[in-house]
């Protein structure tokens, strides 16, 4: 967790930069979506690498894998859903046209803006910081108040 947190202070940059270089209108949708994944994978790559092992652990047990699976899926599952109602809702645009590589879920969204694919990776990494910095608020909301043993919040202290 202490990892994710650092590592959620520096992606942020890292796209920033990347973004404001202007070499993403340069390198195509390869180029992009190869960015996104290598600014990504240190939050697989470095606990696989470092992350304490227990030989009476299967891989798929630890908690890093879990987070990392689940929010893979639930990030896909959002921008093909979900972006649509962030544009015509919220207005949202996505300004890549340089971009061909797309996917756009048809049933929904009246819109005809489509989701670049290499914002599924970034939907991925900043959904992780999502996820972490929302378990430490549960966590700070909770303890002082660890003497309610409240259904909801059971799985904090775990």
């Amino acid at each position: 967790e202490k990892y994710y947190l650092l590592y959620s202070c520096i992606w942020p940059c890292l796209f920033v930069g990347w973004a404001m270089s202007g070499w993403y209108l340069k390198v195509g949708d390869l180029g992009n979506n190869m960015v996104c994944l290598v600014i990504g994978i240190p939050f697989v790559l470095v606990p696989f690498l470092y992350a304490p092992r227990d030989a009476q652990k299967a891989f798929y047990d630890y908690y890093w894998v879990k987070l990392n699976v689940w929010t893979a899926i639930f990030a896909f599952a959002a921008s093909y859903v979900y972006s649509d109602y962030f544009f015509d809702i919220l207005g949202m645009v996505y300004d890549f046209p340089h971009l061909q590589w797309n996917l756009k879920a048809i049933l929904i969204g009246t819109t005809q803006q489509k989701v670049p694919l290499m914002m599924y990776t970034c939907c991925w990494f900043y959904f992780l910081t999502y996820h972490i910095v929302g378990n430490l608020i549960i966590r700070v909301l909770t303890t002082p108040f660890s003497f309610i043993k409240a259904p909801l919040f059971s799985f904090v202290n775990q």
